[in-house]
C-alpha cells in the first residue's frame, strides 16, 4: 500500500533531545513485525513530515521515506535504517543506567534507535541547508530488513539506479554499533535447511537413526569451516555456522521426519559456489525422499554503502534446492534452480549430494 508524497513548507527547526526521545519512544511502542511496518512507516513519515522535511511518503513496498533539498541536487546521500523487528515482546520504559536513561523495548536498539536518529538529524539540517550545499538527503525506514527478503533496501536500491534516480554519492547504514563506532563493513549470510524422511525403523535394527542425516549435514559443515578457517585469526575473516534448528518427528504414516537449519556467516572471500561444489559432490546414502534447500541473501560487499546498491557492490542472492529421491543403485540428488546475481542468472550442473563426506575448502 502507498501513501501519496507530501510536500511540506515548514522551515527549518531544531528537535530537542526531549522531542528526538518522544519520537522513537512512540517508534519504538508501535509494533513492526516483518511485514507489518506500515503503521510504524506511517508514523514516521508524519513525523518527517511535521519536521519540516520537504517530500515525505510510505513507498510502494512500505518503506517510510522522507527528503529535503532538492530532487536535482549535486549530491545524494541516502541514510537508511530499518523500521522492522524480530519477533518478543519487550515493555517499553525508560528506567536509569549509569550513563543516564535508558530506553527498553523491541527495536530501540535494532534498529529504531539509529533510524530515529537520522530522522532527527536530517531535520536538523532542514531543508534551506541542504539547498545551500546542493544536496539532497533521504532518509529511510527500510521494511523486512529482519526477514530473508531485505525488500526495502532492495527496493531503494533499484529506485536509485542511476536512471529513475540518481546513486547515491554515500549511503549510511543505521546499525547498532555503539554510538562511538561506525560499521565498516558486513558479513554475509547463508541460510542452508534440510527436510528429510524415511520409513520409521526400530531402534534395534542397523539403521542409525533419521536423526543422523541431520547430524550428517552438520559435521560436514563443522569440518569445512574448521578447515577455511585455518590461519584466519581474526573473526570477521571467518566462516561462522551455527546450528539454528533440529527437529525430529513421527507421522500417522510411520514416517520419521528430521529438519535441520544452519546459518552461516560469510566473509567477504567466501566463494559460496565452491562451497556448494563440495555439499553437492558424491553419493548419498539416505533411503528416503530427502529435501535440501539453503536460501538467504548473500552480500559481497566491502561496505556498508555497497550493501544496498548492487550495481557497485557485486552482492549477489543465492537460491539454491536439490532433492534426493530413492532410486535402485543408490539415491541421488538433482539441482532444481539457481543461483542468482543481480545481473545474471547461472544454471548449476545436475550433481549427485553427499553430505556425509569431511569436505574441506578447495585447494
Amino acid at each position: 500500500m502507498t501513501d501519496r508524497p507530501a510536500t511540506s513548507g515548514a522551515t527549518t527547526r531544531v528537535v530537542s533531545r526531549a522531542d528526538a526521545v518522544a519520537l522513537l519512544t512512540r517508534l519504538v511502542e508501535i509494533p513492526s513485525l516483518s511485514g507489518h511496518e506500515l503503521e510504524a512507516s506511517r508514523f514516521l513519515v508524519g513525523s518527517m513530515l511535521s519536521l519540516g522535511y520537504d517530500r515525505c511518503e510510505v513507498d510502494a513496498v512500505g518503506n517510510a521515506v522522507g527528503e529535503i533539498g532538492a530532487v536535482d541536487a549535486a549530491r545524494t546521500v541516502i541514510l537508511l535504517g530499518h523500521i522492522d523487528t524480530v519477533q518478543g515482546e519487550i515493555p517499553v520504559r525508560v528506567e536509569e543506567g549509569g550513563d543516564g536513561p535508558v530506553l527498553h523495548g523491541r527495536g530501540s536498539v535494532d534498529a529504531k534507535g539509529p533510524l530515529a536518529t537520522f530522522a532527527c538529524a536530517a531535520a536538523n539540517l532542514g531543508p534551506d541547508w541542504a539547498r545551500q550545499s546542493d544536496m539532497r538527503i533521504v532518509v529511510v525506514g527500510a521494511v523486512e530488513e529482519e526477514a530473508a527478503t531485505s525488500k526495502g533496501a532492495r527496493f531503494i536500491r533499484d529506485r536509485f539506479d542511476g536512471a529513475r534516480a540518481p546513486v547515491p554519492d554515500f549511503c549510511v547504514i543505521g546499525e547498532p554499533s555503539g554510538v562511538a563506532r561506525i560499521t565498516l563493513g558486513y558479513k554475509g549470510r547463508l541460510l542452508l535447511e534440510m527436510r528429510a524422511a524415511q520409513p520409521m525403523a526400530h531402534s534395534a535394527g542397523p539403521n542409525p537413526g533419521i536423526a543422523t542425516l541431520a547430524v550428517d549435514l552438520w559435521n560436514m559443515v563443522r569440518d569445512y569451516t574448521e578447515k577455511f578457517n585455518r590461519d584466519r585469526p581474526k573473526t570477521f575473516d571467518q566462516l561462522l555456522p551455527s546450528l539454528r534448528d533440529v527437529n525430529t518427528r513421527t507421522d500417522d504414516h510411520m514416517l520419521d521426519h528430521v529438519w535441520i537449519k544452519i546459518g552461516l556467516r560469510l566473509p567477504l572471500d567466501f566463494e559460496v559456489d565452491a562451497f556448494l561444489g563440495r555439499c553437492g559432490s558424491g553419493r548419498r546414502r539416505a533411503p528416503a525422499i530427502v529435501h535440501r534447500r539453503c536460501a538467504d541473501p548473500m552480500s559481497r560487499a566491502r561496505t556498508p554503502l555497497r550493501s544496498v546498491f548492487g550495481s557497485a557492490a557485486g552482492i549477489r542472492r543465492l537460491s539454491f534446492a536439490f532433492t534426493a529421491r530413492n532410486r535402485p543403485g543408490g539415491a541421488t540428488a538433482r539441482t532444481r534452480s539457481c543461483a542468482v546475481s543481480w545481473q545474471r542468472s547461472v544454471k548449476l550442473r545436475p550433481t549427485d549430494l553427499d553430505l556425509s563426506a569431511r569436505a574441506g575448502p578447495a585447494t
